[in-house]
């Protein structure tokens, strides 16, 4: 199918002339694990920032490698590719799962890439709460409630869930799942009908997903190298993009403070001089 978005990015440096100071890079940039974590968004995010204006990386391979979690961060996520996307191509490699909005975040990517074995999709909205209501009650204790308004301590996990509840909770899981599928639809260039029919919450093997439109290639990571190679004009070398200094064990914090300092490649390798990467 064609790339997900209508205009790829050009590279900063026409197809076949590549000055030898500017070598050209893809830099991997990693998301891993639940989405959910304020650090964690920051890092991804600034990473994804600083990738997409270094003069010697031409392209940006996003590796995805999580089941979703919170609604507003993987936004947030999905937002700051998108951005990335404006300024260089980027394709998404999927390695074992990108379900809800881990998805969500491969998406503003130019095309996706899932490994044979991934699995891909779930989109969706999920709220679960506890109710431990009948446990209190065999040991004897209660909890009183004062509220401004009938739906001030929905969600609750001190009193069963009402019929009024659960409309109510539909409705704003709804809304939420809408969203999801519009930003798919957008972003995958697909019919928001399409979409929706897909979003019943399940993961679909790569194969499957490839059929519906959720992907484009099934392949490894040499397979999204090789569509940015494409779409750039002109072959790529891939390296591992990493902010200095994120979480640096206490041993290495000089040599990052250094690396902070420098703000270059090292000339040899044209990789950074202090990585860390991780979600």
């Amino acid at each position: 199918m064609d790339t997900a978005r209508s205009e790829i990015p050009s590279p900063p440096f026409p197809a076949g002339v590549v000055p030898a100071a500017l070598m050209p890079n893809v830099a991997r940039v990693a998301l891993r694990g639940r989405i959910g974590s304020d650090t964690g968004r920051r890092a991804f995010s600034g990473r994804l920032e600083a990738a997409s204006h270094m003069p010697n990386v031409a392209a940006i391979l996003l590796q995805v490698d999580s089941p979703g979690g919170d609604a507003v961060t993987s936004d947030e996520l999905r937002e700051a590719v998108a951005r990335a996307a404006t300024r260089l191509p980027v394709v998404a490699e999927i390695r074992s799962v990108a379900a809800s909005g881990g998805y969500l975040v491969a998406c503003e990517a130019h095309e996706i890439v899932a490994r044979p074995w991934a699995l891909v999709g779930s989109i969706g909205a999920i709220l679960m709460r506890p109710n431990v209501s009948g446990l209190l009650e065999r040991v004897g204790i209660s909890v009183d409630v004062s509220k401004t308004g009938q739906f001030k301590d929905l969600g609750s996990p001190f009193r069963a869930r009402t019929e009024a509840d659960t409309e109510k909770e539909e409705e704003i899981l709804g809304a939420i799942a809408e969203r999801f599928v519009q930003s798919v639809a957008a972003a995958r260039g697909m019919d928001a009908a399409a979409v929706r029919d897909l979003a019943t919450g399940e993961v679909f093997t790569a194969e499957r997903a490839l059929e519906v439109g959720l992907i484009d290639h099934v392949g490894t990571e040499d397979t999204a190298l090789g569509r940015l190679a494409q779409l750039c004009g002109f072959g790529v070398r891939p390296f591992t993009f990493r902010l200095p200094g994120d979480f640096v064990p206490g041993p290495l914090r000089p040599a990052a403070a250094a690396a902070r300092l420098l703000g270059r490649f090292a000339p040899a390798t044209g990789r950074p001089l202090m990585e860390w990467t991780g979600w």
